[in-house]
């Protein structure tokens, strides 16, 4: 509908209706076998977003007791699988995190130990969980 006043300005009515995401991606992150052998293991995971859709995913490494390092922070939300490179002897934990179009992210973590890793004071290998 277009309004028009006594000085002939015209204006228009519109209404707007819009529906605003706050939920988070679906991210599985697969676990991997260990020990992992040595030379280079493929990460996988599957992620969905049915509002806005994956927009891309970060990864990042903590190996032994190091804080976590950015191995790639814009990897398309089109991939499920990233290469990464293993040495001989470590603790490895992976944590991924899915962004959609609209800002929301949800991360999840892996954790694996590779050939020659030697666990202190005869610890079985920790178990992490994805909680946030």
């Amino acid at each position: 509908m277009v309004a028009t006043d006594s000085a002939g300005n015209q204006d228009a009515n519109v209404v707007f209706n819009a529906i605003v995401d706050h939920t988070p991606p679906v991210l599985k992150f697969d676990s991997l076998a260990t020990p992992v052998e040595v030379g280079e293991a493929v990460l996988t995971w599957t992620a969905e977003d049915t509002l806005a859709g994956v927009d891309y995913f970060v990864l990042e490494q903590k190996l032994n007791d190091q804080a976590y390092q950015v191995i790639n922070d814009t990897i398309p939300g089109t991939s499920s699988s990233y290469p990464v490179p293993v040495r001989e002897g470590e603790i490895m934990i992976f944590r991924l995190t899915a962004y959609d179009r609209s800002g929301n992210f949800l991360s999840q973590r892996i954790s694996a130990h590779t050939q020659g890793y030697v666990f202190p004071y005869d610890v079985v290998f920790p178990f992490f969980r994805n909680n946030p």
